[in-house]
């Protein structure tokens, strides 16, 4: 499981421009408040004992960027990409991930089980909007403590920094 830095535990009050590591399938987000903080985590895409998955940056104002690495696969630095800025298309992103959340844990229901959760529950989380929402509040779920006062960060733990949707979202566990 991979464990995030403390700096990123402030991220509920996230302001302009945040940064977003997506995963090449939508399957997956990690909300950072800034560029720095998101080269801290040297766990990005992959936990201990995991495999690195493929990832796309982007930061909340729609610019993509490109991910510099060492010769080992470690994140070093970002490099802005000649696209022009595309928030709709990086809000598209983080929606098409909580449908992939909704239908995971439709089909996942011994995962939430071991938490005391319901399908109820995540479709609560992870419900499509009723009307346009902005970028922060599309990924409000994948951050620190998750906006949800029932579970929020540290209630399982030390290990569980990011809340329980993160840690259910990205790793399908505790």
């Amino acid at each position: 499981m991979s464990v995030r830095s403390t700096s990123q535990a402030t991220i509920s009050a996230l302001e302009d421009p945040f940064m977003l590591a997506v995963g090449a399938h939508d399957d997956f987000v990690h909300v950072y408040p800034d560029a720095t903080a998101l080269l801290a985590d040297h766990d990005i895409g992959a936990g201990v004992g995991e495999r690195p998955i493929g990832l796309e940056f982007f930061d909340s104002l729609g610019y993509r960027y490109a991910g510099r690495y060492d010769t080992q696969w470690r994140l070093l630095g970002l490099v802005p990409s000649s696209d022009p800025p595309n928030p709709q298309r990086v809000l598209e992103r983080v929606e098409a991930i909580r449908t992939y959340l909704r239908l995971f844990f439709d089909n996942r229901p011994d995962v939430l089980a071991l938490y005391g959760l319901t399908r109820d529950d995540t479709r609560a989380v992870f419900a499509a909007p009723k009307s346009p929402r902005s970028l922060k509040e599309a990924v409000l779920p994948f951050t620190a403590g998750g906006g949800d006062e029932l579970f929020p960060a540290g209630v399982f733990g030390d290990d569980d920094d990011q809340g329980i949707w993160h840690n259910l979202t990205h790793h399908g566990h505790l």
